[in-house]
């Protein structure tokens, strides 16, 4: 890929930025939003994202917005080194934003459960592929289609309309809105990498795709008892690598517990550590983090540092939601913590 060795090099100084140890032992320490969104402002590389926040009137979704938009503007800033022919590479983050602004929409237009529960982010992103003002103003789904006319994503969401006073299959659509997404980055991957890094690409993407299905077989099996045939028709399995018999046992497994119980004898065994507590998407959550890790480390490669800084920050992200969402529920420092993957 002929992108500019500064993508590595200012991705890897962004990531010495990133919070350390110390940092989330003073923050599993604190005891509002208040005092972590402080902490962050006043102690870490997100005091410029959290400049204009008043520490004692910010509430979670707040925080978790401003901590992602953050994470677009780093990623937007590293696509910058990149040639313009590449750059839709550098733009992944802005794709799931994509997404989830699509569904987000769909959701307040179509249930009333949702049309107070979610409020459109004012925040204007660069570079979406549809008019964000159209969206926001749309009152129904087919204004939310129509704001998608000549996007990628058009096809898929007419394909869902409701017909007749039915609701939504929502559930379908958004396994639709992430076989897209996953068929995008993918498709880059193959456009502009070659030899090792492609390899080392597609493990990271397609380990993270993988993890991404077990986790919904998973809360499938756990939460709502879901059969065999429920499971293949609301998740994707069109990128699985994983041995066919495992898959079979996986989406005819009784319960969570016997979903857990088969992965321990898989390959992902191996990537678990020795915590005690048991839980899916935290082990998921782990192994893309070593592999990232480990990547980061030793790559020079400028599209490999990019996807695995991206893929650390977002469980960065990811810790500090845990931390500020273990605060609101009362949860001691040491269950906090058991959230966490540094």
């Amino acid at each position: 890929m002929g992108s500019s060795n500064a993508i590595a090099s200012k991705a890897k100084a962004m990531y010495a930025k990133r919070l350390k140890d110390e940092d989330y032992r003073a923050l599993l320490k604190k005891s509002t939003v208040g005092e972590v969104a402080s902490y962050l402002k006043n102690e870490t590389d997100y005091a410029s994202a959290l400049r204009d926040v008043k520490e004692n009137n910010i509430h979670r979704g707040e925080l978790e917005t401003l901590l992602n938009r953050d994470l677009y503007y780093k990623e937007l800033r590293l696509a910058t080194y990149a040639p313009i022919k590449e750059r839709s590479f550098y733009k992944a983050t802005l794709r799931e934003i994509e997404i989830h602004r699509i569904l987000t929409k769909i959701k307040q237009v179509t249930s009333s459960l949702y049309s107070e529960m979610f409020s459109t982010e004012n925040f204007h992103y660069k570079d979406f592929c549809f008019d964000q003002n159209l969206l926001e103003e749309a009152k129904t789904y087919d204004e939310v289609a129509q704001a998608l006319v000549k996007t990628p994503y058009y096809k898929i969401v007419l394909k869902y309309r409701p017909q007749n006073n039915h609701t939504v299959d929502y559930v379908s659509l958004e396994k639709e809105m992430d076989q897209l997404y996953d068929d995008m980055i993918l498709a880059d991957i193959e456009k502009y990498l070659k030899g090792k890094d492609k390899q080392d690409a597609l493990t990271i993407y397609l380990t993270a795709i993988e993890l991404r299905v077990i986790t919904k077989i998973y809360r499938l099996k756990k939460y709502y008892h879901s059969s065999a045939e429920s499971i293949l028709k609301y998740v994707d399995f069109s990128h699985i690598r994983m041995n066919k018999q495992l898959v079979d046992e996986l989406i005819h497994a009784q319960s969570g517990e016997e979903v857990l119980a088969l992965l321990e004898k898989s390959k992902y065994h191996f990537y678990m550590d020795e915590k005690e507590y048991i839980y899916i998407e935290y082990y998921a959550e782990k192994i893309k983090y070593n592999l990232s890790k480990r990547i980061m480390r030793f790559s020079s490669s400028p599209p490999l540092v990019f996807m695995t800084y991206i893929i650390l920050h977002q469980i960065e992200i990811m810790n500090l939601v845990n931390i500020v969402e273990g605060i609101r529920y009362g949860m001691n420092e040491e269950q906090i913590e058991k959230t966490c993957i540094f």
